[in-house]
């Protein structure tokens, strides 16, 4: 692997850039964007999300016994304040599902901010992705690496759909359009099949990525501020 470091970089950045990469050399790194807007304090909404986390620890078991690493990387990295807690820090969701796990020896947990450019040049040593928000998707498509997003919102189906891409878990939604349950079995099944034709797969977000950056230059420019109006903002 390349050593592409950006110019400016944090110690924790480094040390983690060095770290994937050495285990990249002879494991495949499984890179799960955990978002915790499903996260909802009041019953009966409070114990869907205390059930779908328990999945979330069983799927990541599943992936650890067959061998794989897995990086939970937070795009919504937010600071929770003493008087507000901010339900949508992604870190928090990850310490949930942490606790839950049988064994964490092959989990790195990432809880510090990174800039755009860090976060991206972390993607080259990820085997596959699992994104549960937009922006972990459209990463994984600019990285040409196979994801499952596991989604309830219309931007990560639509853009499923605009690259006819077949690997994906829809969440079943309440009336206020809060996941109700995830299955780690069906959710395995998906995940299986996707790395079972891992390298078309690959080849096949290479040259949707290519052809949009053709095509659509403006648009890739105006999904490039979004994404760092995202990470900025929280919006």
């Amino acid at each position: 692997f390349p050593v592409t470091i950006p110019t400016i970089s944090s110690h924790e950045y480094r040390k983690l850039f060095f770290t994937l990469r050495l285990f990249a050399r002879t494991k495949k790194i499984i890179n799960i964007n955990l978002c915790r807007h499903i996260y909802h304090s009041v019953e009966p909404y409070l114990s869907n999300y205390q059930a779908i986390i328990r999945e979330l620890a069983v799927f990541i078991d599943k992936l650890i016994q067959r061998g794989y690493i897995i990086v939970l990387l937070p795009f919504n990295t937010k600071p929770v304040t003493e008087n507000k807690e901010n339900h949508e820090n992604d870190i928090l969701i990850q310490q949930d599902v942490l606790r839950l796990v049988s064994n964490n020896v092959n989990i790195i947990h990432i809880d510090f901010d990174m800039s755009i450019s860090e976060i991206l040049s972390l993607y080259q040593f990820f085997y596959m992705s699992v994104p549960m928000r937009s922006h972990g998707t459209l990463f994984s498509i600019h990285a040409g690496v196979p994801m499952v997003p596991i989604y309830t919102t219309k931007k990560i189906k639509n853009a499923l759909l605009d690259i006819e891409w077949n690997y994906g878990y829809s969440l079943e939604t309440n009336e206020k359009d809060l996941p109700t349950k995830f299955d780690s079995r069906q959710m395995m099944g998906i995940f299986m099949e996707c790395a079972k034709n891992h390298t078309m797969n690959k080849l096949l977000l290479r040259n949707v990525y290519e052809n949009f950056k053709t095509t659509y230059q403006e648009s890739l420019d105006s999904i490039s501020k979004s994404i760092i109006c995202y990470i900025v903002t929280g919006k």
